[in-house]
Formats: C-alpha cells, sequence, structure tokens
C-alpha cells in the first residue's frame, strides 16, 4: 500500500468526526434556547458535545502526529473545516466561525510536530501538550453556534427570567415577608406578593432588554466558553487515551511502523 493511500485511509477519521462536530453545532444552536429554561434534555446535548470534541480531538491528533510533510497534514485539518461547515450548514456566519478551528488546527499541526522533532522517540505526548489550543478553538466553535441561535431564539421570542428561577427568588423572599404576617392572612398577601414580584421582575427584564438586548446572547455565549474551557480539563486526557491505543493497532495492521534514524548534530562549545 502506497503512502498516499495509507496517509488517506488515516485522515478519513477526522473528516468523519468534523462532519459529526458541525452536526452536533447545529444541534447546539438548534437547543439554544434550552439553555433559557434548563431541562434534561440540555444534559444530552452537552453529553453529544463532549463526544464529538473527543472524536475531533483524538482525529486531529491522529493527522497531526502521522501525515508528513507538515503541509499534508495542515490541509486534510483545512478540509475537516469543510467538513464542519457541512455538517453544520453551509453559511457565512457558520464559515467564519469553522476558520477558527481551521487556524487552532493548523497551530497545533505545527506544535505537535515541532514537539515529535526534537525527541529521541516517538511520543504521544506533545499531542496532549498541543491540544489546548485545539479545545479553544473547538469550544469557541459551539459557543458561537450558540451564540447564533440565542440571538435568534431573543429576537423571535423575546427575554423572559425561567418560572422556575422566578419561583426559587420568590420562595425565599416570601418566607422573610409573608411569614411575619398573621396565619390568617398569609393565603391573600402570598397570591398578591407572587403577582407584584413576577409583574416587576417582568418590567425590569423588559426594561434591561430594551438597553441590552444585542448583548446578552453574547453575555451567555462568553460566560459558557468560559466555563466549558475550565471544565475541558476533565476531558482532555480522553484524546490522548483513544491515541494510545490506536497506535499500536495501527503497526499491527502495518499502517504504519517505527524506524530510526541517524542524525548529525552540530553544536557550539569552548575548547
Amino acid at each position: 500500500m502506497s503512502r498516499v493511500i495509507k496517509s488517506a485511509v488515516i485522515s478519513l477519521p477526522v473528516l468523519a468526526a468534523g462532519y459529526y462536530f458541525g452536526v452536533v453545532c447545529g444541534q447546539v444552536s438548534e437547543s439554544a434556547g434550552m439553555l433559557l429554561d434548563p431541562s434534561w434534555e440540555l444534559l444530552g446535548v452537552l453529553g453529544y458535545f463532549a463526544l464529538a470534541l473527543c472524536l475531533l480531538a483524538a482525529s486531529a491528533g491522529l493527522v497531526a502526529a502521522l501525515v508528513r510533510p507538515v503541509w499534508a497534514g495542515m490541509i486534510v485539518l483545512a478540509i475537516s473545516g469543510l467538513f464542519i461547515w457541512l455538517g453544520w450548514g453551509v453559511g457565512l456566519k457558520n464559515g467564519a466561525l469553522v476558520l477558527v478551528y481551521v487556524a487552532g488546527a493548523w497551530f497545533y499541526a505545527v506544535n505537535v510536530a515541532r514537539e515529535q522533532s526534537e525527541r529521541l522517540s516517538f511520543s504521544t505526548r506533545p499531542l496532549g501538550l498541543a491540544q489546548n489550543v485545539l479545545f479553544m478553538a473547538l469550544i469557541f466553535l459551539a459557543c458561537g453556534s450558540l451564540y447564533l441561535g440565542l440571538s435568534e431564539h431573543i429576537e423571535q421570542e423575546g427575554f423572559t427570567i425561567p418560572e422556575a428561577y422566578l419561583d426559587a427568588i420568590a420562595g425565599q423572599l416570601e418566607q422573610q415577608i409573608v411569614g411575619q404576617l398573621p396565619e390568617s392572612e398569609r393565603p391573600a398577601a402570598q397570591a398578591q406578593f407572587r403577582e407584584q414580584f413576577q409583574s416587576t421582575m417582568q418590567g425590569m427584564v423588559e426594561n434591561i432588554m430594551g438597553r441590552y438586548r444585542p448583548y446578552f446572547a453574547l453575555l451567555i455565549a462568553a460566560g459558557m466558553f468560559f466555563t466549558l474551557t475550565s471544565l475541558s480539563s476533565l476531558i482532555a486526557w480522553i484524546p490522548t487515551l483513544v491515541l494510545s491505543a490506536i497506535f499500536p493497532l495501527l503497526k499491527s495492521v502495518r499502517l504504519v511502523e517505527e524506524v530510526s534514524e541517524s542524525r548529525s548534530v552540530t553544536r557550539l562549545v569552548i575548547r
């Protein structure tokens, strides 16, 4: 089997993973409204995102480590960005966000190649060390899809504080205020308090939304980006672990082989 065919086989997973990541980005955009009214379905979307993130990071690591020359690997990663775009949905805004992934993937590939060239033997360690930039680019892409979905949702349906949040806040205030009244007056006072509280909160929201509507989706997406970036360390080890299992498998089926190279080293010394 020629080197080109082997490189093509090794590149197929990153294209498939890229398309799947694009599909998940589309789901994130469509489900953005759930973030304003959380439910168990939101956990499912987050689970699919974590799976897509690990699959794409692992397959991109495969390309960065094995496809040579480096520019060939960079071309493959750029094509995987095209597959993300196709899976997500072809659009100008989507394409602009995908370019962030491509830039991060190229930076990742160059760093992996440099780290590998400075080592005496092959190791998966450089893949993990350079992975942070790739993770950040992918999280940025997902949060960009969240922003686009939230912007559309707020524009069409407006922004309302979920009833669960209002009930939690109202319950605490109600205990402090209504609890001081005689037992016989509490039922009427509770109903009046709830009605006035909801009316006041909704008025505040409408007043704020009138001035800051364009920034609500951006603030939520930015907060999610920093949250996911912080939490990404919990799953950052998974792609490296997957690659540690894949490389021996590739050697066993003879898609790759281990070779030793002799190098002449030039140093400047005092004699």
